[in-house]
């Protein structure tokens, strides 16, 4: 199960009406039968979210099947590893669309409502990858001498990247 997903699942256990919407509709629908087998209300929606008239179409769809939105979670993202030199213009497009242009998409489209209602509210969910490589990366990019660079307890190279800038979680700051 996605972050997306778990949202969901969570949101339509406290009570509130859910569409889910994923690039695969069937699978939207599956979760959105879940949510209305456990007693919440769901409809499931699909569509590429890079294309703008997918976000529109969601939001009119939530909006004639619960009446209004109060509430935006996007978590949509893809990975697609390589380098500078491996990785082509199109597998570059490909991730920036539906991780960047993707949720600013859903959020044209959703925030007029969302502005409409008291305590509307939109939450972005972004991959660790934002702030931290995976293993595999963080062992070729790290250097030694890089002043962040350090081994752990069994002698991984490994880098202290800041919970949030300027700050570091082990060290509480």
């Amino acid at each position: 199960m996605g972050i997306g997903a778990g949202a969901a699942l969570s949101l339509a256990r406290q009570g509130s009406a859910v569409a889910v919407h994923g690039h695969d509709a069937a699978q939207s629908d599956a979760l959105a039968a879940r949510i209305r087998e456990q007693g919440g209300r769901a409809i499931g929606l699909g569509g590429p979210i890079e294309e703008p008239a997918t976000s529109f179409a969601a939001v009119e769809a939530t909006l004639e099947a619960f009446g209004r939105l109060d509430t935006l979670v996007t978590s949509a993202g893809i990975q697609r590893y390589g380098d500078a030199v491996s990785t082509t213009p199109e597998l570059w497009d490909e991730v920036l669309d539906v991780n960047t242009k993707g949720v600013f998409l859903v959020c044209h489209a959703a925030l007029p409502h969302i502005r409409q209602t008291p305590a509307g509210s939109v939450v972005i969910v972004a991959s660790v990858q934002g702030s931290a490589s995976q293993v595999a990366c963080r062992r070729r990019a790290v250097d030694r001498r890089h002043p962040r660079g350090r081994r752990d307890g069994r002698g991984r190279l490994g880098l202290d990247a800041p919970a949030r800038p300027g700050g570091d979680r082990r060290r509480g700051r």
